[in-house]
């Protein structure tokens, strides 16, 4: 396997290969924080201040620090340290362990390497208008809670996120791990967008982590003003089709009204002509005799 790895270290008389003080691993991939010309030995170590967690990685680093990845998120100018900003909260070193961003109308997607935030334990992105999908690098920070509620993510929680034990309480009390403790999945809802989800009806629920049926808080994205108007014109049409089928049945009520009088006019002149002659003024033929 990877010939190059065993041509580079060359043979001795005997044939064997001279591996003092190589890593093997490394005919393979490259390891984490460490990169080459193509993901493989030789492998040279990034000097980024974050560690990339993905093996093979080809030709770069990173380079990415705290302040370029949230300042990534929030779309925002990169500060000198990402404790400057709203919402950010460091321990004593200036790492950043919490991030509030909930209710701030946050666009786009969510970067995937907020995976590389070594310290992070809380995550709020609830309430914006975030698209894409539960990037699955997040499985790599240490963190405990996670709330995505509210926008409108699509696609599944990331089955290795899903085995983050702790995470919103996942596996809590020996209970088995469950992608509903992330998040509720697509066409399901709970009042905190994860847990004990309950499905929704009519083709409803159209994002992950919904708390509701209904789009999501405060979208104005054209998909949901064309889903608005879909409602509104099936109400149109249903109420459409109840002045059809009310009118259908009025016609057929006032068809069988005029039957019925026809027939009953009908049988009230054969019955007067057959009685007998009966003279009203009796007294004006006694006076004529």
């Amino acid at each position: 396997m990877n010939d190059s790895f065993w041509e580079s270290r060359g043979a001795d008389e005997n044939g064997d290969t001279d591996t003092h003080g190589v890593n093997l691993c490394d005919a393979i991939s490259c390891p984490v924080d460490h990169t080459s010309g193509n993901g493989e030995y030789p492998c040279f170590q990034c000097p980024s201040a974050l560690p990339n967690p993905y093996i093979g990685r080809e030709k770069q680093c990173q380079g990415f620090t705290e302040a370029k990845i949230v300042a990534k998120l929030l779309k925002t100018e990169i500060p000198e340290s990402a404790c400057d900003l709203d919402g950010i909260y460091c321990d004593s070193n200036g790492n950043v362990v919490k991030i509030h961003a909930n209710g701030r109308r946050l666009k786009g997607t969510i970067p995937d390497e907020l995976g590389f935030l070594p310290y992070l334990e809380e995550l709020d992105l609830s309430d914006n208008e975030l698209t894409g999908q539960l990037p699955s690098g997040l499985r790599f920070t240490p963190l405990k809670k996670l709330d995505v509620s509210g926008n409108k993510l699509r696609g599944i929680v990331p089955p290795l996120l899903c085995n983050k034990d702790g995470l919103n309480g996942n596996g809590k009390g020996h209970s088995a791990l469950t992608c509903h403790a992330i998040a509720c999945p697509v066409g399901t809802f709970s009042h905190y967008g994860h847990g004990i989800c309950q499905p929704c009806g009519n083709g409803e629920g159209m994002y992950l982590a919904s708390k509701n049926c209904s789009p999501a808080i405060g979208s104005t994205s054209r998909e949901v003003e064309l889903e608005h108007t879909r409602s509104a014109g099936k109400v149109v049409a249903g109420i459409f089709v109840a002045l059809i089928v009310l009118s259908t049945i009025a016609v057929v009520l006032i068809r069988r009204k005029r039957k019925v009088a026809w027939k009953f006019d009908g049988d009230h002149e054969d019955e007067s002509r057959d009685l007998p002659y009966i003279d009203e003024n009796p007294l004006e033929d006694i006076a004529l005799v």
